[in-house]
This record gives structure tokens, C-alpha cells and sequence, in this order.
């Protein structure tokens, strides 16, 4: 069995670490970058790029784009395989297809998604969406990976 290396990339800014000790880990593009390619080097395969609007720590600076930065991280790695997390009904699906595919296209084929269903309310609130129950947030994510597929299977018809 061969086991693979991943890490979470700090796009984030603080908003993962729960600590009061001081936060050296910078979200800015320079660091993701310098921390890809330290990665790759290393034999690392993965990062993942979570996504949150809202801050669930108090402190919180430098929340970037998963998608965005995965991105600018393909264009600067050979091997790593950025995997974008992507909240549904915070973004539609369709959308989301092609941001995908344009990230496959950059990172030459290494683009990947996990898909979340949401868990931070006071997200969903602040940007006006409606906040579901379990049940319903899991029948959400469903409709949104059926999209994703059949908008990708729509383009390998072409």
C-alpha cells in the first residue's frame, strides 16, 4: 500500500488554527506558493483549499479564494494536486463546472473538488441564503454533484 502526503493549504488566513499561540503560517499567495513548492519537493501530493466566507474565529485576516489560489498554486507546481472546497448553495454549480475545468486546464489535469455541505450558519445568513437542515443541506450537495457531472459529461460530448 502506498500511502500519500496532503496538506491543508492556509488560504485561510487563521480562521483554522484554534489556539492562542501566535499564528506563523502566512495565507497570503507568496507563502502558498513558497509552501507548494516545499511540498512538492517533499513528495506531497495533495492540498486542500477550504473555503469559508465568514470567520469562525475572532482574529481572522487574510481569508483568500480556494478556487483563485488553487489556480495561481497549479501554475506554479508540476505534481501537487490542488482539491478546491466548494460549499453548495453558497455557489452555483454550474459555475463551479467551469471554474473546474479551467483549473484542470492550468494545472494540466490535477484539479479536484470536495465538495462541503456547510455547517457555519452565520455563513449562510450573512450572504443571504437560506440555512437548511442536515437532511436538506445533504440533498443540496447531491443536486450539486449530479450538476457537475452532467455539465462534464455535456463537454466530453463535444
Amino acid at each position: 500500500m502506498a500511502i500519500e502526503f496532503g496538506y491543508w493549504a492556509p488560504n485561510l488566513g487563521t480562521s483554522l488554527v484554534a489556539t492562542r499561540i501566535s499564528n506563523r503560517t502566512r495565507g497570503t499567495f507568496a507563502a502558498n506558493r513558497e509552501y507548494a513548492q516545499i511540498a512538492e519537493d517533499n513528495g506531497f501530493k495533495y492540498t486542500l483549499l477550504a473555503t469559508r466566507f465568514v470567520s469562525s474565529l475572532e482574529g481572522n485576516e487574510g481569508t483568500y479564494d480556494s478556487m483563485v489560489m488553487a489556480a495561481g498554486i497549479a501554475a506554479v507546481t508540476t505534481q501537487l494536486v490542488p482539491i478546491v472546497a466548494v460549499a453548495t448553495g453558497l455557489a452555483h454549480p454550474a459555475i463551479v463546472a467551469k471554474q473546474l475545468v479551467t483549473l484542470d486546464e492550468i494545472s494540466q489535469g490535477r484539479a479536484a473538488i470536495n465538495v462541503v455541505s456547510g455547517w457555519l450558519k452565520d455563513e449562510y445568513t450573512a450572504l443571504g441564503e437560506p440555512w437548511l437542515e442536515h437532511g436538506e443541506r445533504y440533498r443540496r450537495t447531491e443536486e450539486f454533484i449530479q450538476v457537475l457531472r452532467a455539465t462534464w459529461a455535456d463537454r466530453q460530448a463535444e
